[in-house]
């Protein structure tokens, strides 16, 4: 985005300067800039979250049970922790004091 804005204004410069006729750059288009993603939840947000996945955990099978305390395991960890979901899906048992 920068390139293309420093461009831009050193094609304006040397049109200014006669030392071109048109413009290179008319029809380029700009890349849209995409908006930052949230930085982190904010406490209420975290408990909610957290609530949440707890709410499952009272499933009626036992594998609903296990893969609703798995869910919860997984977003306390990421809370509290600082992973990214990358680095949580390679995590190994060998890894965990």
């Amino acid at each position: 985005m920068r390139r293309l804005a420093a461009l831009r204004a050193y094609a304006a410069w040397a049109r200014h300067a006669g030392l071109i006729d048109t413009d290179p750059l008319d029809g380029v288009r700009s890349v849209d800039q995409q908006p930052l993603s949230p930085k982190w939840l904010e406490k209420k947000e975290q408990g909610k979250l957290v609530r949440e996945a707890e709410r499952s955990i009272n499933a009626k099978t036992d594998a609903g049970k296990r893969q609703a305390l798995r869910d919860r395991a997984i977003v306390v960890l990421l809370l509290h922790t600082g992973l990214r979901v990358g680095e949580l899906c390679n995590l190994q048992m060998d890894d965990l004091d």
